[in-house]
């Protein structure tokens, strides 16, 4: 999976992963000069991630805090045909009767319903 943001948010998308057992592929980000953030690579801009074929399979989680941004990026990588990832924390309490749609974080305590 990659991810979107090479931040706070991104960090603890990043942490989550990895207890959900979640390998993470790299960070793309607009901002950062970075080469490396929290020991995974940065593998470019957002227009670098739409052009790399693995996104599409292995998919991106949108780590953008601003609800408006994060809309957007989403609604452009789905329209170019890319996979949006839940990070779902294995501790995390999910309501049977919840409806989660994609871009979704839940870390423990967190109850989804």
């Amino acid at each position: 999976m990659f991810i979107i943001g090479a931040s706070t948010l991104g960090e603890i998308i990043l942490e989550v992963a990895a207890r959900a057992g979640e390998r993470i592929e790299g960070f793309y980000d607009d901002v950062t000069k970075e080469r490396n953030y929290c020991g995974v690579p940065v593998l470019g801009k957002y227009e670098g991630l739409i052009l790399n074929p693995d996104a599409r399979t292995r998919g991106v989680f949108v780590a953008i805090g601003d609800n408006r941004n994060r809309h957007l990026y989403s609604q452009r990588l789905l329209a170019s045909g890319i996979l949006l990832r839940n990070v779902i924390d294995p501790r995390a309490i999910i309501e049977s009767s919840s409806r989660m749609d994609a871009v979704i974080l839940l870390w423990p305590g967190h109850m989804s319903v």
